[in-house]
């Protein structure tokens, strides 16, 4: 990861999408581009017509809640499953949940989208891990 890559928070609470927010830029600098969605719907929208644009290669780090209402982070995975491959190529999803059932910290270690679960809160520390 580093500070050029997009990145994409999708949760419902918009206290954590602040804390989030400010923690990315406090580790990777102001002028990350994270954009934030508290409505699932609006994020995979999108997360489709942006990295659907012609000449669009860079890599997006999307950061999912799993529990949040109308539409969860499995609803959006199974969204993303049926988009463009060239778009799904793009993406890096990392499932960022306080759940603490190991049954969703499995699903979401074996789905094929995913690329970890991040327990709650996503800390410098965290953020540190993941880049390096």
């Amino acid at each position: 990861m580093k500070a050029t890559d997009k990145f994409v928070i999708i949760d419902d609470d918009d206290v954590a999408i602040m804390l989030y927010n400010l923690t990315l830029k406090h580790a990777l600098g102001n002028k990350t581009d994270v954009r934030c969605f508290n409505m699932a719907d609006d994020g995979v929208t999108y997360i489709n017509n942006e990295l659907k644009k012609p000449g669009t290669k860079s890599k997006t780090i999307l950061f999912l809640d799993i529990n949040m209402p109308l539409l969860t982070g499995w609803d959006v995975l199974d969204l993303i499953e049926k988009m463009d491959e060239n778009i799904k190529k793009q993406l890096i999803i990392f499932i960022l949940s306080s759940s603490i059932d190991p049954n969703d910290k499995k699903r979401a270690i074996d789905h094929p989208l995913v690329t970890d679960f991040i327990e709650k809160p996503l800390t410098v520390e965290k953020l540190q891990a993941l880049i390096n």
